[in-house]
Formats: structure tokens, sequence, C-alpha cells
């Protein structure tokens, strides 16, 4: 059997590659060995597995455990990490304000256990929930700095994906250029780590921007290339949405036929994903359109909408409604452009105040990060000038100082003599220089001895020794 410690290193690098299969062969390795620690672990594994598959409830749930056993155990790292994660679960509902105070707070555990590499990726996954909210500017310096961080330490899979959405922040403000070149980085660095899983997937990224770039011959390439490597991976929502993007590029093209012949032989039945059905009933209506079949056009767009209001995906149905509103100018038909018009309106604007109330809510998560952010600082200066760096160092780890003993120890007092009357002959800044000269020399002279000064007092200056090794 082997040690935990091999497991979980293994278990590191496979989430961070996103390698599920292997994942899910060490949680039941885990499972073999006792104890709470190799629990906790499992726990915190088995849901990164549940969540990547959608089951956010289930992911929750396990992540909830391991919380709970890293808390009881006392084992920081670990609660720093799933406290990450549970952040990710927020960001993959929407719920992007709530995301940005766990994800704050996760960064600030990794810094204060000194995991840089963990924390550079909290600042990424905080620019994902910028990005969730159509907040640019503040997600591309999150991701820039997050890629900079990881750069210094040589983390090539947060390298990757960070440059894969720096990509799509570019996609989003209309640089498409801009966009396939980041892509085409991150695309290298995942070849190079060996994750089909996110090679396949930041494939159509490239795909999309080259389309939008009217250069349909090289989409079409990223398309089929990302389609070999899913059904690889056995990804079925990947396999149909990159199918759907092979038939876009066909209707582009003005190949109605073949892009016909292709999109009836999907089974929309077949089709779990709520987005993914949604693209299928649009390019279907896209087609017909362009074949002058306005009547089925208009029923593959009902069947669109229906999924964007059975699901509250407002900007969906937005774009649905104006689809309609256009069909119905083609077919002469006043009231139903008149009719999906007004909801077309409507929506909009409940659009736009909802993302407005959004940008609210962020910028007050913010405002309470900061808030928190500066109470922690009083508490570290606090904790730093009343004990010596090494007890505060333990506490803010969350170590218990309490019990600690020492069967010997050397206490040092140094007083300056007649420093009262010294001091009367003195200006106040005179006094302040002084002091700080000679508590200077006093810490230097401590560094160099193993000696932890404790604290100044007036004139007076604290030490305390311990043997070594103590």
């Amino acid at each position: 059997m082997r040690s935990l410690e091999q497991i979980s290193e293994e278990i590191n690098y496979a989430t961070s590659i996103t390698d599920v299969v292997r994942l899910k062969t060490l949680v039941s390795e885990l499972r073999e060995h006792e104890g709470e620690i190799s629990a906790a672990i499992a726990d915190e594994a088995e849901g990164f597995v549940l969540k990547v598959h959608g089951d956010d409830s289930g992911a929750l749930q396990r992540l909830q455990s391991a919380l709970n056993r890293y808390q009881a155990l006392g084992i920081r790292g670990g609660i720093a990490s799933v406290t990450g994660s549970i952040g990710l679960l927020h960001l993959n509902n929407g719920e992007f304000p709530e995301a940005l105070m766990v994800l704050a707070r996760a960064q600030e555990l990794h810094l204060e256990n000194g995991d840089k590499l963990a924390a550079a990726r909290d600042v990424g996954n905080m620019g994902i929930a910028h990005y969730g909210v159509a907040d640019y500017p503040k997600a591309l310096d999150c991701f820039t700095r997050s890629l900079s961080m990881s750069e210094e330490l040589d983390d090539k899979p947060n390298m990757a994906v960070t440059t894969g959405n720096i990509g799509n922040v570019h996609h989003e403000t209309g640089d498409y250029q801009q966009a396939v070149e980041y892509h085409m980085r991150a695309l290298a660095l995942h070849e190079e780590l060996g994750s089909k899983v996110n090679v396949s997937r930041v494939l159509p990224s490239i795909g999309v921007g080259y389309a939008h770039q009217g250069q349909l011959e090289k989409a079409l390439e990223m398309f089929e290339r990302a389609l070999i490597l899913s059904n690889e991976t056995g990804d079925k929502a990947s396999i149909l949405r990159t199918r759907l993007y092979i038939i876009q590029v066909l209707t582009d093209k003005n190949m109605n036929a073949e892009a016909l012949e292709k999109i009836t032989a999907i089974d929309p039945n077949e089709i779990s994903d709520p987005g993914v059905k949604s693209f299928y009933y649009k390019l279907y209506a896209q087609i017909s359109e362009q074949m002058l079949e306005f009547d089925v056009a208009k029923e593959q767009l009902k069947l669109a909408l229906q999924i964007a209001l059975e699901f509250n995906a407002r900007n969906e149905a937005t774009d649905v409604y104006k689809s309609l509103r256009d069909l119905a100018i083609k077919q002469n038909d006043l009231p139903g452009y008149v009719e999906n018009n007004t909801e077309y309106q409507r929506l909009q604007e409940e659009v736009r105040g909802r993302e407005a109330t959004q940008k609210l809510t962020m910028i007050q998560a913010e405002q309470r990060i900061e808030a928190e952010r500066r109470e922690r600082d009083k508490e570290r200066a606090l904790l730093y000038g009343t004990l010596p760096k090494i007890i505060a160092d333990r506490i803010l780890r969350g170590e218990d100082v309490t019990g600690d003993h020492h069967d010997s120890a050397t206490v040092m007092f140094l007083d300056i003599v007649d420093f009262t009357t010294l001091s009367a002959t003195l200006t106040g800044q005179q006094v302040t220089s002084l002091l700080d000269a000679l508590f200077k020399i006093c810490d230097g002279a401590c560094s160099n001895g193993g000696t932890t000064r404790i604290k100044t007092i007036g004139d007076s200056y604290l030490a305390v020794a311990f043997p070594a090794g103590r």
C-alpha cells in the first residue's frame, strides 16, 4: 500500500489537469487507508470529481464533510483548499458576490500558510467572478496578476487555465485576434501537460475566434480536432457541443443541405445540458431560415425559448425573442413582431437592471473583503507588536501556544541609566532617534545570539532565549 503522502501528491497533480478518471482511482485507494486525514483528503478529491461532472449538490456535501474533518484536525492547509473549492461551486452556480467573498478568504488562508501557488489560483478564480458580471477590466487585472504569480512559481497548469481566461476576456470585448493568440498559448501549455480534457475544451474557443474573423476553414480544423479528443475522453457534452460548432461553420458557409443532414442526425432528447440543447434548436432555426423554411425556424426558436424560460436564462431568452421578432418581419407577421419585440424590450431592460444590481453587489462584497482585510491587518499588527514573531506566527497559523514548556530559559532586561535626566536635556525627536538607534543595536545582537525580543517599554528592552533547538 502506498503512503498517504504519495497518493496526496498524485491527487494534487490529477486535480490540476482535471484528470477525473485518475482521481476516481486515487479516491478508491485513499478509502483503503484508515484515519480522518485520509478520509478528509478523499472527501475533498471526490467533491472535485462531482463538481466536474456537474453534481454541485453532491460536491458541496463532500466538500463540507472534508472541511469539517480538516477543522477538527486543525489542518489549515486543508481548510484553505476546501474553502477555495466551495468558492468555485459558488462560481458554477452564478453566485458571484458569494464566490468573491469565499475566494478572498481562501486566498488569505493560503497566504498565511505560505502556499503562494494556491493563492495565485484563488486570484484567478476571483477574476472569473468579475468576468461573470461582465466586469472585464477587473477580471483582466485578476487574471494578469494570477498569471504573473504562476509564472514566478512555474505553475504550468494554472498558467494554462489563466492564459485561456485572458483569451476569454479578449473574446468578450471583441478582440478576436488577441483571443486566438492567448487561447493558442493556453493550448500549447495544456498539450505540454498532457491534459486531453483541457485541450479538447480550449480548441473550440480557438475555433470560435477564427470563425468570428471569417477564417472558417481554420475554425473547422480546430473543431474537428476537438471532436476527436472529446470522443477519446468520452465527454458527451463536449462531443455534442463540438458537433454543433462544426454545423455552425457549415451554416456560415451556406452549406445548408450538409448542415441540415448533420443536425437531423442528432437526437435533441439525448442532450442533457440545457445550454447545448438551446444551441441545437437555435442552430436548427438558422439553417431552416436560410433555406426559407420560416415555419420550421419559428418552431425551433420556440423550443429554444422554452428552455431559456424554464432555466431562467434571461440573456438567452432575450436573444431568442430578438430572433423571433426578426423572423416575424420576414413572414410579414405584424402581430408576431409586436409581441416578440415587446418581450425582447422588456427582458433587455430586466437584464440590464439585473446586471447593474449584480455589479453593485460585487462592489459591496469587495468593500466587505477590504474591511475584513483591514481588521485582520490590525490583529496582526497587535500580535506582532506585543508578542515575539515566532509566537505570533504560530498563533496566526491556529496553533495552541499555551502548553509550551521549557526546562530552562534566559531572560534579559536592559534599562538606560538616568534616562529621565538625560531625556530632559534632549528634544522629543532626539529622544526617539536615540532609542531607535539603541534598540536596533540590541535587535542585531539578539539576532546573532539566538535571542528573541519580547517588547520594549519606554527606555527598557526585554528579550528571552531558550536552549538550542527549542
